[in-house]
C-alpha cells in the first residue's frame, strides 16, 4: 500500500515536471481543465494537423478527427503529418496516429465518415465535445453546424485557407473569464482616504511611523504607504479637506513628497502617489461584468460565475464603502464601493520586519473579504434553492483573488452575422487611417486592398460554394478558365459564365438592393454614424468600398483555387490552437468574431460585424 502511494506521488511529480513551464502560465487548475477538454476536428488537412499538434503537445484531453479522404501525392507538399508510405491510406487515421506519438498523455482517434454527411444525418454526434472545429468547410454545411453549436452552447471555430489568405471565425455565446491576465497594472494598495476608513488595520500601521524622524536609518526604511497616508492627511487639513484635483496640484503633491527624502522608499511613494488622490479605478472590462444584467437578474439557471459576481456586488455595497456614499454622488450607481483587498502588492522598500507585518495585514484583510464574499455566495445559492456547496471553495477563492481581472466575451452567431450585420462597425473599417497621411508610399508599391475586403471575398466564396459545390478557381485541366477570369476583370465585365462574373454578382448581392442576399442594404437604416441612406450609398459605390477593391480581391481568390500552403497552415494552426486553449482554460481571451490574415502583405484584421 505504501509502495503504491509512493508510486502515485512519483507519477504526479513527473507530470508536474513535464508540464512545468506551461503550468507557470495557467496553473495546475488550468492544466486540469486542458486535460479534460474534448476537441472535434472536421478535416485532416495541414491546418487541422498543425492546430491539433499545438493542442496535443500541452496535453489536451481527447481529440477526434473526422475525415473520409485518402492521402494523396499533393498532401506530401503541405502536410508534415503524412509520408509517401501513407499515400492511399485514410488521412484522418494517419494524422491521428502521428499526433498520438507526440504525447502519450493524450487520447485521440479518427472517424472516417464524411463530415458533410455527418452534419446532415447525425448532427447530434457533436454534442459530446467541448469545442468543434471545421477546416475548409464552406457553404450550408458550415452554417448548419455553426447553428447547431450555437443552439447547444458549444464553442465553434471555422478555419479556411485559400492560398496566402486565411479566415478564422470563432463563435460562442459567452466566455466567462476569471483570469484574463491583463497587460495594464491593476495594483490597489488600498491607501485612498475612503479606503483607509474601512481598513483600520492598515490605517493604524501607517500611523505607527514617524515620517518626520531624523534617524537616517529609520528615514530610509519608512514604508511608502505610511509616507503617503500621513502626507495625504496633512494635505487634506491644509486644503479644506480636498484632494489634489488639478494637474498643478497633483504635481505639487508629488514634488512635496519627493522633497521629503531621496531614498528608494520615496521613489516608491512618488510612483504610487496617484492612488492617494485618484479613486481606485475599476477597469472598464471589469465594470462591464459588474454591471451586466446577468449579475443582477439571477435565476436557478444562472451559472456559478454570475452568482459570484452578484455576491461581489453585494460586498461592494455592504462592505466596500458603498453604503457610506452619499445619494447625490453621481458615481454611486456605477461604483457601489470598492473591490476587496488583494494580497498582490509589489515589492516596496522598507525593513524586512515592516514588510512582513504589512503583508500580514493585507493577507488578513483579504481572508476576511473572502469569508464575507463566500458567505454572500452561500446566501444567494440558498435563495435560488441550490445546494450551498455547489460552488467549491477553491473556485470562490480564485474568483476573489482575480476580481480585478474579470472579463466576459460574447460573440455574434453566424446567423446574426449573415442576416443582421452591424453596419456602424462596417463603415468604420472603410474609414481612412489617420496615420496613413504620415506614411511614405512609393509609386511602385504593390496594390494593397483594405483588409476588410478580404473578409467579403471569403463571404462571397461561401455563397459561391452553395451555388457551384466547389470553391472558385478549383477546376481540373488547363488554366483557360483562370485566363477568362483575368480577361473579364481587366475589361470590367461582370456578366458571363466565368468564376469572376459569378463572384461579382454575389458581391453585388451582398450589398445590393435586390440580387441574392442584400443583408447589408437591409441594415442600412440602422446606420446612424452621419445620418442618412445617401451616406451609405456613397460608401457602397465608392472605389475604395466593397464594390471597388473587393473585386480585385476576388481575382486573387480565384487564382488560389482553394489551395493550402504549409506555411499558412502552420500560422493558422498557431492562432487557432491559442483560441482553443483560451476557451478550454477560460483564461486570457480569444479574438472576437472573425480574424482575416493576408499572407501577401503579412497583415491581419479582426472583423466583428
Amino acid at each position: 500500500m505504501a509502495e503504491a502511494k509512493q508510486d502515485a506521488t512519483v507519477k504526479q511529480t513527473e507530470h508536474q515536471k513535464k508540464y512545468d513551464r506551461q503550468m507557470r502560465l495557467w496553473g495546475a487548475h488550468g492544466q486540469k481543465l486542458l486535460e479534460e477538454g474534448k476537441i472535434c476536428m472536421l478535416g485532416s488537412n495541414c491546418a487541422a494537423s498543425e492546430t491539433l499538434k499545438n493542442c496535443v503537445l500541452p496535453a489536451v484531453g481527447i481529440f477526434t478527427i473526422i475525415d473520409d479522404v485518402d492521402v494523396t501525392i499533393s498532401d506530401l507538399g503541405n502536410n508534415f503529418f503524412v509520408t509517401q508510405d501513407d499515400v492511399g491510406k485514410k488521412r484522418s487515421e494517419v494524422v491521428a496516429e502521428w499526433l498520438l506519438e507526440m504525447n502519450p498523455d493524450v487520447k485521440g482517434g479518427a472517424d472516417t465518415r464524411n463530415p458533410r454527411e455527418l452534419i446532415e444525418k447525425e448532427i447530434d454526434f457533436f454534442k459530446q465535445f467541448d469545442i468543434v472545429l471545421a477546416t475548409q468547410l464552406y457553404g450550408e454545411s458550415n452554417r448548419k453546424l455553426a447553428k447547431y453549436c450555437w443552439d447547444n452552447d458549444i464553442p465553434y471555430m471555422s478555419i479556411k485557407i485559400n492560398g496566402l489568405m486565411a479566415n478564422l471565425r470563432v463563435q460562442f455565446r459567452e466566455l466567462c473569464i476569471l483570469e484574463s491576465h491583463p497587460t495594464n497594472d491593476r495594483t490597489d494598495l488600498f491607501i485612498y482616504p475612503e479606503q483607509l476608513k474601512i481598513f483600520p488595520e492598515l490605517q493604524e500601521f501607517c500611523n505607527s511611523f514617524d515620517i518626520d524622524t531624523k534617524d537616517v536609518t529609520e528615514h530610509a526604511h519608512l514604508p511608502c504607504v505610511a509616507i503617503l497616508a500621513q502626507y495625504t492627511q496633512r494635505w487634506l487639513k491644509k486644503h479644506d479637506n480636498k484632494l489634489p484635483g488639478t494637474f498643478k496640484e497633483r504635481t505639487e503633491f508629488k514634488d512635496e513628497i519627493g522633497s521629503m527624502g531621496n531614498g528608494e522608499n520615496y521613489d516608491d511613494a512618488k510612483h504610487w502617489a496617484s492612488q492617494c488622490y485618484f479613486r481606485p479605478r475599476i477597469d472598464r472590462e471589469v465594470q462591464e461584468v459588474l454591471d451586466d444584467p446577468k449579475a443582477k437578474n439571477l435565476t436557478k439557471d444562472s451559472s456559478n460565475f454570475w452568482i459570484m459576481v452578484a455576491a461581489l456586488n453585494k460586498y461592494r455595497l455592504e462592505n466596500g464603502g458603498g453604503k457610506d456614499m452619499k445619494p447625490s454622488d453621481e458615481e454611486k450607481e456605477k461604483t457601489q464601493g470598492f473591490l476587496p483587498c488583494s494580497t498582490n502588492i509589489p515589492d516596496l522598500t522598507m525593513d524586512s520586519k515592516s514588510y512582513v507585518k504589512l503583508k500580514a495585514i493585507y493577507k488578513e484583510r483579504a481572508q476576511k473579504d473572502y469569508d464575507t464574499i463566500k458567505g454572500y455566495v452561500k446566501e444567494i445559492l440558498k435563495s435560488l434553492e441550490k445546494s450551498d456547496d455547489c460552488i467549491k471553495e477553491e473556485i470562490i477563492d480564485r474568483f476573489v483573488k482575480n476580481v480585478r481581472n474579470l472579463k466576459v466575451v460574447r460573440t455574434r452567431s453566424f446567423e446574426d452575422e449573415y442576416n443582421k450585420p452591424d453596419v456602424n462597425k462596417l463603415i468604420k473599417f472603410y474609414e481612412d487611417d489617420p496615420m496613413a497621411a504620415f506614411e511614405e508610399k512609393s509609386e511602385e508599391a504593390p496594390f494593397q486592398p483594405k483588409m476588410v475586403n478580404w473578409y467579403w471575398a471569403f463571404r462571397a466564396m461561401e455563397t459561391f460554394y452553395d451555388q457551384e459545390k466547389r470553391v472558385p478557381g478549383a477546376r481540373s485541366g488547363d488554366d483557360s478558365a483562370y485566363k477568362a477570369c483575368v480577361e473579364a476583370a481587366a475589361a470590367d465585365k461582370k456578366d458571363g459564365d466565368n468564376d469572376f462574373a459569378k463572384l461579382c454578382k454575389i458581391v453585388d448581392g451582398l450589398f445590393g438592393d435586390k440580387a441574392t442576399d442584400g443583408s447589408i442594404t437591409k441594415q442600412c437604416d440602422t446606420y446612424d454614424s452621419t445620418g442618412d441612406k445617401e451616406d451609405f450609398e456613397k460608401f457602397r459605390i465608392d472605389a475604395q468600398g466593397p464594390n471597388g477593391d473587393v473585386k480585385a480581391c476576388l481575382l486573387e481568390m480565384i487564382r488560389f483555387g482553394g489551395s493550402e500552403l504549409h506555411n499558412m497552415g502552420a500560422f493558422v494552426g498557431g492562432v487557432s490552437a491559442q483560441g482553443i486553449m483560451k476557451i478550454l482554460l477560460r483564461q486570457f481571451y480569444p479574438y472576437n468574431h472573425t480574424y482575416v490574415f493576408n499572407g501577401i502583405h503579412c497583415d491581419g484584421l479582426v472583423v466583428d460585424i
